[in-house]
């Protein structure tokens, strides 16, 4: 991420049908026509300075590893980034680790910083993501 680009994010569970494909692409588009009128939700300021000369990125965060890739196919379609959140928290998780103390101003931050130090976070692969997974059925 930078300074070029705007980040449009949305979390799902699963996305295992075409409704929610629907919702989420509806959404990016609902965003988009709220960016191009320029006004904030007051209808009387101006937030043209958001999105103005940026690329807009749209990014769905989603949980589930059962998520048919047909589904997640339709969003890149759309331009739509699909990320799982297993890579999130991995590199959340890698970050934490090179780094020697705590001197986040994000309390969430701080909070994943304490995990990691008392060994309650690691990164997961797939086989252990899909392990973890059935033992919840």
């Amino acid at each position: 991420m930078n300074e070029d680009e705007l980040h449009l994010v949305q979390i799902k569970a699963i996305i295992n049908n075409e409704g929610v494909v629907d919702k989420i692409i509806t959404f990016f588009k609902r965003t988009d026509a709220f960016l191009e009128k320029g006004r904030s939700l007051d209808r009387i300021h101006s937030i043209v300075w958001w999105a103005s000369g940026r690329n807009t990125i749209r990014i769905v965060i989603y949980e589930s590893e059962n998520s048919p890739p047909k589904y997640l196919e339709r969003l890149k379609r759309n331009k739509i980034q699909v990320i799982p959140f297993r890579d999130i928290l991995n590199e959340i998780v890698k970050y934490i680790s090179q780094k020697d103390g705590v001197k986040e101003d994000n309390p969430v931050m701080r909070f994943m910083h304490f995990l990691h130090e008392y060994k309650l976070l690691k990164q997961i692969d797939d086989q252990e993501a899909n392990k973890a997974f059935e033992r919840t059925r």
